[in-house]
Order: structure tokens, then sequence, then C-alpha cells
């Protein structure tokens, strides 16, 4: 009787069992039965939904309103455009979504002209792809800001689109003086793109 128990626990050591629920049940060295929730595995579509979290890590930030609780989600840093030319002058760019609304906003800094008409004209230069030729969202002003809404009719619709699917290598925001121009380097290229992405 003694040796047919000793068999059975040797036994168990070496035995996989799959319980109802469908956990394996594998048992450790003492030949306890441990069970182990296969669920934990990830599905092919939540890897996918990870990737996309951690392409986002650091991207985008979420901010609350501390008044009246809403929150909203924007680039976790403006990006600064600056050092085309000789000149001293900037594109400060931000972009933020509050519940369906995504505003891409721009400011002018520095020496270049900051009275901007009604709707300003923004000229974007994409790596592959045509030259698109959109307006801003604003009312005439003087503090050099040009803002895009998404949702306006007025938009290009396939802006966003654009945006994700093609980087942007220059643009040109028109003031009353003229347009200023600067270019985005690679990495500030591929980090405005996923933002656009990740705030969709």
């Amino acid at each position: 009787m003694l040796l047919l128990s000793l068999v059975g626990v040797v036994l168990s050591t070496d035995t996989t069992v799959v319980d109802e629920p469908g956990n394996t049940v594998i048992p450790d060295d003492i030949g306890t039965l441990e069970s182990v929730d296969n669920a934990g595995a990830e599905s092919p579509e939540h890897q996918q939904q990870s990737h996309a979290l951690t392409l986002c890590d650091g991207l985008i930030k979420t901010n609350i309103d501390q008044m009246t609780g809403t929150s909203s989600q924007s680039m976790e840093e403006p990006l600064t455009l600056s050092g085309e030319g000789h000149s001293e002058s900037a594109i400060v760019m931000d972009i933020h979504k509050q519940e369906d609304r995504l505003v891409w906003s721009m400011v002018l800094e520095g020496d270049a002209e900051s009275c901007m008409d009604k709707n300003p004209k923004i000229s974007l230069m994409f790596r592959n792809g045509p030259r698109l030729d959109i307006h801003g969202n604003n009312p005439a002003n003087c503090d050099g800001r040009a803002e895009v809404h998404f949702s306006e009719p007025s938009t290009e619709p396939q802006l966003r689109t654009q945006l994700i699917e093609n980087e942007l290598i220059t643009i040109h925001l028109w003031s009353l003086a003229g347009y200023e121009e600067q270019s985005f380097g690679d990495e500030q290229a591929r980090r405005f793109q996923h933002t656009v992405a990740c705030l969709q």
C-alpha cells in the first residue's frame, strides 16, 4: 500500500491536467496541484492594443480641469520648429483633444510678423504626397495664433488621414506680412505623425 502511494506521488509530479474553466493545473515539486490561468496569455488583438499604447507613451498627456472635472488630452510637450534660414522666429505647435474636438494650434514666436488675418492660410508639404493648402479656424489677431479645428466642415476632410499616413516636412504659416516657413526634423516629423494617430 505504501509503495502504491509513493508511485502515485511520483506520477502526479509529471502530470498536467486542465480543469473545467480551461486553466492548466501543474503539479509543483511536492506534488501539490497549482492552477495557471490560461486567460493571461495575450491574444493577437490584445498584443496589438498593447503595442499601440506603447507607441503613445510619452507622446500624449491627460489634463483634468479642476473646476469642471472634464478631461482633455494633448501633446506631452509642444513642438517647436525653428532654425530655417537666418530667421530668429519659430512656430510652436500643439494638438489637443476634448471630447470629439481635435484642435491643432500654432503660434508664431520671435521676430516674425505676428498679426494674422481671419482664417489664415497654412501650407503643408509632405514627404510623399502633394502640397496641401488649408485655412485656420480662428479670428484675426496679433498674437501670432492660428488654429485648425478638425471637426469644422471648412477643414480639408482628408487632413487627419494625410497627417497620419504621411510625414509632414515643411509648413508655411501666413501672416499679414507674408509667410513664415519652418521645417520638421526627422524625429519631430515622426513624433507629430504618431501624436495625431494617438489622439484619434
